[in-house]
């Protein structure tokens, strides 16, 4: 009787972690955010706006030190949810050469940061080139992460060598009056020497 007892005991525990189980995985799948999957943004939502002050599209520049300058401001969602900057990153002629993540599971604080500034001297060379700069911020309620909202910019600009010194064109007036005195010069020896 006593292993009747334990048997059905065990069989109980098994049949109720089970049914429990599939509640559990039941529960995740209606609702995404506990298992943080990606939502999309709550319509009306504003992105990421990234203002680029250098340099300037389809700009040419002189002098091979170009100055890199751009701001981020956070999404702003249309009701009361925190928003910030999680991830900004830059690529220069499809090289990454910048990403900074901004941690956003600070107690106490907003999520990621509210604005981004950048600043630097580039040394670039001869050509042509793009810039490329891209950014995600979240919206989130406490520190649950609901959605993702990504903006990026591009700028084409063009590196060149003031120090070249340009061949100046002769002018086609000029042309015929020069061949005209080098024909007469050259007659002029021809007699000379018969």
């Amino acid at each position: 009787m006593a292993k009747r007892g334990v048997a059905a005991a065990f069989v109980s525990a098994l049949l109720l972690s089970l049914t429990a189980g599939v509640l559990v995985v039941e529960e995740a799948k209606a609702n995404p955010f506990i298992i943080f999957e990606a939502a999309t943004p709550i319509p009306g939502t504003i992105p990421l706006i990234i203002t680029m002050s250098s340099p300037e599209n389809n700009t040419e520049y002189t002098s091979n030190n170009v100055h890199l300058s751009f701001n981020i401001t956070k999404p702003q969602p249309p009701t009361d949810l925190e928003a910030g900057i999680t991830v900004v990153r830059y690529t220069l002629d499809n090289n990454l050469t910048g990403l900074y993540f901004c941690s956003h599971y600070n107690s106490g604080s907003p999520p990621g940061i509210p604005k981004f500034s950048y600043s630097k001297n580039l040394i670039m060379p001869e050509g042509n080139h793009t810039l490329v700069v891209y950014s995600r911020g979240v919206g989130l309620p406490g520190n649950m992460t609901i959605y993702s909202v990504e903006s990026s910019s591009t700028v084409f600009f063009t590196v060149g060598n003031s120090s070249e010194q340009k061949i100046p064109e002769l002018s086609s007036w000029i042309i015929l009056p020069l061949t005209m005195a080098a024909t007469l010069i050259a007659v002029v020896m021809r007699r000379r020497k018969l």
